[in-house]
């Protein structure tokens, strides 16, 4: 069986040409990457010359406005001693569950009727754009 994926460049260019637009790279000082898709964000891939980690976008409150990444992982895979095609079916795996989990968070406004991100929501039923509209001003 012939790896398609057979060395660290290869990884690069499949999470490039893989993952879902926008798109953020940044490259850690330990030599890993990290890419963040989509907007909002969807997928965290942690990439390093020895594994793969597939994580849920997630974010947590580190102050009245301060949003931080808190990425909840879902799985890691050995990619060097697992072999590409294998690694691949795993990774695709894990890379759709990341979507569905983080999508299945989503809550409802129930003043605009848009699905949004936990993270863009006021309460339980309205979102920030809707309650920063709906602010009752007193005169």
């Amino acid at each position: 069986m012939v790896d398609l994926l057979d060395g660290w460049e290869d990884w690069i260019a499949y999470f490039e040409a893989r993952l879902a637009q926008p798109l953020d790279r940044v490259d850690g000082e330990d030599g890993s990457i990290t890419y963040t898709s989509g907007q909002p964000g969807e997928v965290v891939v942690r990439l390093t010359r020895a594994s793969i980690v597939v994580s849920e976008f997630a974010v947590a409150w580190d102050g009245p406005h301060t949003l931080v990444p808190a990425p909840r992982r879902l799985g890691s895979v050995r990619w060097r001693r697992l072999g590409s095609s294998r690694a691949i079916a795993v990774i695709e795996h894990l890379l759709t569950a990341a979507r569905e989990a983080r999508r299945a968070r989503y809550q409802l406004c129930r003043s605009c009727d848009r699905s949004q991100p936990p993270e863009w929501m006021y309460d339980e039923a309205t979102c920030q754009e809707c309650a920063d509209a709906h602010v009752e001003v007193v005169h």
